[in-house]
């Protein structure tokens, strides 16, 4: 009897040893399988910011040629000014408009460019990691791309964070706007002052509070900041 039971024991042992083993085969598949689809999406996203990269330097050309011509433009409106050849110097407004307009617009592709990049890659991260690695993730790229959007982050007191934008005006570059943003103890955010003033900036706070998404709400208090200093 007694044999009986330690062969059954040795039994189940052997049983769940193998069951074990199983479990752990199967682990190590769908953990090698997650390693590979998450070095693929880096890769995707890589390859994204490359080509944005290219887009931008290209952009970035085209800008300073316009703005080059602008200069030239400008250059020869003043001298028509002075000699007062009134049918040239309204053709050269045209022209001096018509590059401006291109300027912007190309200013504005720009902006769509690293919007749409930086969308992508913040589903991309969604995707392939959880919600703590994408915070440190979209903490990392707020702080990179600081720099290229002139602008800088300070904390003012307690939970009041203030964002400043330079290079907003076209016409004053090195002119500073900021808001200053609040969180309170029922984790609403607030924007405690404004400059300058946004119409609507009700909507833009009631969004940020709804979504959360504090990365999305600075380039749209940006955007809105772009329309009001040079309208």
């Amino acid at each position: 009897m007694e044999d009986l039971t330690t062969s059954k024991l040795c039994l189940d042992v052997k049983k769940s040893l193998e069951l074990f083993k199983r479990l752990e085969e199967a682990f190590n598949y769908k953990l090698t399988k997650k390693e590979q689809t998450f070095t693929t999406v880096i890769e995707t996203v890589d390859k994204r910011m490359t080509q944005f990269n290219e887009n931008k330097s290209t952009l970035r050309k085209e800008l300073e040629d316009k703005a080059k011509s602008i200069s030239h433009l400008e250059k020869e409106l003043s001298l028509l000014k002075e000699t007062n050849k009134s049918l040239e110097l309204t053709d050269l407004k045209a022209k001096v408009d018509l590059a401006q307009k291109e300027n912007k617009r190309l200013q504005t592709l720009l902006n769509e460019k690293q919007t749409l990049l930086e969308k992508k890659r913040t589903e991309s991260l969604l995707k392939s990691s959880s919600s703590e690695e994408y915070k440190k993730k979209a903490e990392a790229e707020l702080k990179a791309y600081a720099k290229y959007l002139q602008l800088e982050i300070s904390t003012v007191e307690e939970n009041h964070v203030k964002f400043s934008f330079r290079g907003i005006s076209d016409t004053e570059p090195k002119k500073i706007v900021y808001f200053l943003l609040h969180v309170n103890g029922t984790d609403v955010f607030e924007v405690k002052t404004c400059q300058p003033e946004l119409a609507n900036l009700n909507q833009l706070i009631s969004q940020l509070n709804r979504d959360r998404n504090l990365t999305a709400f600075i380039k749209r208090m940006r955007k809105e900041f772009v329309e009001v200093e040079n309208n």
